[in-house]
């Protein structure tokens, strides 16, 4: 978990609160103090509410040229044949098949770990399929 702070500006707020209140009547040293904790806070809320909350990251297009990234699937070995994998998912649920099922952990590492022939045969016969049933 990541905090929007640091643990710096509320240390220095509570041993300023601190000392304040132990000064009591020294308008000396109390004014002081108080001054540094309300400037710490104040510090502290900008900090907090100046940075802006993190987001996730959205699984976006394919990019600006698809085939391109579809080759370096290819060519990125077993997590690349995972990702081609999920990508013929996603057509055949966008197209024929909208309530395919997910695969299990088991079939899509089997299928990641497929011969180079005998993934892109997979992967043929899966378009093939896709083009004939759209």
């Amino acid at each position: 978990m990541n905090l929007p702070f640091g643990w710096k500006l509320p240390l220095v707020a509570v041993i300023a609160i601190g000392i304040a209140v132990w000064a009591g009547r020294n308008v000396v040293v109390a004014i002081p103090a108080a001054a540094v904790a309300i400037g710490a806070g104040l510090l502290l809320l900008v900090e907090v509410w100046g940075v802006p909350p993190a987001t996730r990251p959205m699984p976006g297009p394919l990019g600006q040229n698809p085939r391109a990234t579809v080759r370096d699937l290819f060519r990125s070995g077993r997590i690349g044949r995972e990702e081609i994998v999920e990508l013929l998912d996603r057509l055949e649920r966008a197209g024929p098949t909208p309530r395919l099922p997910g695969r299990s952990a088991e079939e899509v590492e089997r299928l990641a770990r497929l011969s180079r022939p005998e993934f892109r045969e997979y992967v043929r016969g899966r378009i093939d399929d896709l083009e004939a049933r759209s």
